[in-house]
């Protein structure tokens, strides 16, 4: 019996108490608090105690126990006196074998086995005894000498696999009576009751061999639970609990820290970052189907903002139940990784000039529209749009001013659209707009109402006599209508016939022509290297709007500073080229830099010095603005040499670099930057009359600071 309770316990045992001494003492500690005994210990072979929990006796009864099987001993005395009977197991390798020892009070095998004898009637005894006569437990009348005499009947055995020997005896004339004197009745009585007592020592063996199970079983599982804790607490990912019920356990703190900062309150959105309906998220279709789900939901918060969620969900079910009672899930916060996933959709689905859907965008919702008339029988119509005249305006006043007009338009077609609209730049200068449920007439009022304000714009924006129109075609939509491209053919016929029509000036005959009034230079469009400059104008503001910007800005300063130095045309000229091209350079600089809100580090710095070495390097492979490389590469040298890249002082600097360098660093004051705040006119003027004959020319500060103080008086002479 013993044996096979150690089998079982064995591999148990060697996980609890195969370590250090510390680690066995603890776990015997635990053990002792969960099974009523009076100690444990554990011994090694050679019968050393290497740890022990609760009052051990001086001297174990067993300590031998770890070279044999598992084994009873005697009655003891432990610490106190109390009877204690010891309980041996060995474990682990038999070269380093050790055993626990466990002290069993007398008390609780005497309890159990007098619960079960204590039917015993008729003058019936029975005791049990170990090998040098101790009791373990007296029941009934019964002679502990095991001298019977003539009136009384006994009989004893060993009971097998334990030190204990049990005792029986009865009354003879009770045994005998009604039994017609038969000899071996009273034998074989006997006999029954030594069978039914090892029936019972078999039962005990039953309990302690399901309370050592249990107790391990007790152990193995909050050891398996504090594991699995410390797993998913250290989990990076959220996981959380969601019962059928709806009750939500957050179970460790990477879900805290996701989830609680939302608890007052936030909307469901779907992968695209449209309202989603709670019934529709991964973890209620593990509720209803029962099967894994994953997915990317978003909580929009009550301030606004969003946050992503990357999120997988698995049902837990019950042994013997149908459906979950509980999902399991784990997530991530992917905001960052979705948001500019979404920007990047956004990006590539709309023109980066007027900020329209591009055409793209535009033939997908344009083939799902014709799919519902086809099937739904909605009506729609589609208006082309197309600037005419709009090659004149890039040709007198340059691609940024045609942007420009580009941008007017588009933001006449915009605020005329409903949420259900599309509107799209196709490309150049035509537009296309698809809009639900109107008629004809409907959307051709759309375009004379732009009309009106492109007439507008042309009149307060450009100041000049422009043949520029707006020609517009427009097709109803059914189920007769075909597929995209013979919807956009029928509206490019129906533009077509507008286009045969008289022009429709946006610049009225009634009004006064005015030239041109505008930051481009008024003798590009007949400058032999127009072409040139233009390529370089538009990869400039492709890359940084406001670079763009202020160049424009430069030049009318530059221009006006020139004059009043008295430059020559040649020099005039010269001088608004550079201005326009001052910061070419800047479009290899990265991103980091040019959109950096703090001020730049040391090497950042040094990185940003060499724009000037670069837009002379492109200016200079260019044959007719080859002679532009000087002057662009000291735009930024300064008067007292301690600028860059060549450190050039004085009359060494070219003087169209000295006119654009200061008034470069005026508006460049006086504009707002992401790493700091404007300063006022008035401020940026003390800054460069404090700066000149150090920072700046003199000659160049001065004829800026006469011209922006609106003081009268003689020019100084030019720094040639």
């Amino acid at each position: 019996m013993f044996r096979a309770l150690g089998a079982v316990s064995g591999q148990g045992l060697e996980r609890l108490y195969g370590g250090p001494r510390a680690a066995i003492a603890r776990s015997l500690e635990g053990q002792l608090q969960a099974a009523p005994l009076s100690y444990l210990a554990v011994v090694d072979a050679r019968g050393h105690t290497l740890a022990g929990a609760g009052r051990l006796p001086a001297s174990l009864a067993l300590v031998d126990a770890a070279r044999g099987g598992p084994v009873l001993s005697n009655v003891v005395h432990a610490g106190g006196g109390a009877p204690t009977i010891e309980f041996a197991i060995p474990f682990g390798p038999p070269q380093a074998g050790r055993a626990l020892v466990e002290g069993v009070p007398l008390g609780i095998i005497s309890s159990f086995l007098s619960d079960y004898f204590g039917q015993l009637r008729g003058g019936a005894g029975l005791a049990l005894t170990d090998r040098r006569g101790a009791v373990l437990l007296r029941q009934g009348r019964i002679s502990l000498s095991g001298v019977t005499s003539m009136t009384r009947f006994g009989t004893a055995a060993a009971v097998p696999g334990t030190p204990w020997t049990l005792r029986l005896e009865a009354d003879r004339a009770l045994v005998l009576a009604g039994a017609n004197r038969l000899s071996w009745l009273p034998w074989l009585l006997l006999f029954g009751l030594a069978l039914v007592a090892v029936i019972g020592i078999g039962l005990f063996r039953r309990m302690v061999i399901y309370m050592h199970r249990q107790r391990e079983s007790n152990v193995a599982l909050r050891e398996s639970r504090e594991q699995i804790g410390n797993i998913v607490e250290a989990l990076e990912e959220a996981v959380i609990l969601h019962h059928a019920d709806g009750r939500t356990e957050l179970l460790n703190a990477s879900a805290k820290a996701i989830f609680d900062p939302v608890a007052p309150g936030w909307d469901l959105l779907d992968d695209t970052g449209e309202p989603l309906d709670e019934r529709d998220t991964p973890i209620q279709r593990v509720l209803g189907s029962g099967l894994a789900q994953r997915g990317t939901i978003g909580l929009k918060l009550r301030d606004g903002s969003r946050r992503w969620l990357a999120l997988r969900a698995r049902p837990l079910v019950r042994p013997g139940e149908q459906g979950p009672h509980a999902v399991v899930a784990s997530c991530i916060d992917v905001t960052e990784q979705r948001e500019i996933e979404l920007q990047l959709a956004d990006v590539a689905e709309r023109d980066p000039l007027t900020r329209l859907w591009n055409r793209r965008h535009f033939e997908t919702a344009l083939a799902e529209q014709l799919a519902r008339c086809r099937r739904y029988e909605d009506r729609a119509v589609l208006l082309r749009v197309n600037l005419h005249g709009f090659t004149q305006v890039n040709d007198r006043f340059g691609q940024l001013v045609g942007d420009d007009v580009l941008r007017a338009v588009a933001d006449g077609l915009s605020q005329r659209l409903r949420a259900s609209d599309c509107a799209s730049r196709l490309g150049g200068d035509e537009f296309a707009l698809l809009l639900l449920n109107v008629e004809q007439h409907q959307a051709l009022e759309i375009a004379v109402e732009v009309a009106k304000r492109l007439r507008k714009f042309v009149r307060e924006q450009l100041n000049a006599d422009v043949s520029l129109s707006l020609r517009s075609g427009a097709v109803s939509l059914d189920r007769q209508s075909g597929l995209v491209p013979d919807a956009l053919a029928a509206a490019h016929r129906a533009l077509a016939l507008d286009k045969q029509r008289p022009s429709r000036s946006s610049a009225p005959s009634d009004e006064p022509a005015a030239s041109a009034a505008t930051s481009i230079p008024t003798w590009t469009t007949q400058a032999p290297h127009l072409s040139s400059l233009r390529v370089f104008l538009t990869a400039v503001e492709a890359r940084d709007q406001y670079t763009a910007v202020h160049s424009r800005k430069v030049v009318k300063l530059a221009r006006a500073v020139a004059r009043r130095l008295g430059l020559d045309d040649a020099q005039l000229r010269e001088v608004e080229s550079v201005a326009l091209l001052h910061d070419l350079g800047k479009i290899a600089m990265p991103d980091a830099i040019l959109r950096k809100p703090g001020p730049l580090t040391e090497h950042e710095q040094a990185l940003m010095r060499q724009h000037p070495i670069v837009g002379a390097q492109m200016v200079s492979s260019i044959p007719e603005l080859e002679h532009l490389d000087p002057a662009i590469r000291a735009e930024h040298e300064r008067w007292d040499g301690t600028g860059y890249p060549d450190g050039l002082a004085g009359l060494a600097i070219p003087v169209t670099s000295r006119i654009v360098f200061v008034c470069d660093a005026y508006h460049a004051m006086t504009s707002d930057r992401p790493y700091r705040r404007a300063l006022t006119p008035e401020a940026a003027i003390t800054e460069i009359a404090n700066e000149s004959g150090r920072q700046f020319c003199p000659s160049a500060a001065g004829a800026l600071l006469h011209l922006l103080q609106g003081e009268a008086g003689k020019a100084p002479q030019a720094a040639r």
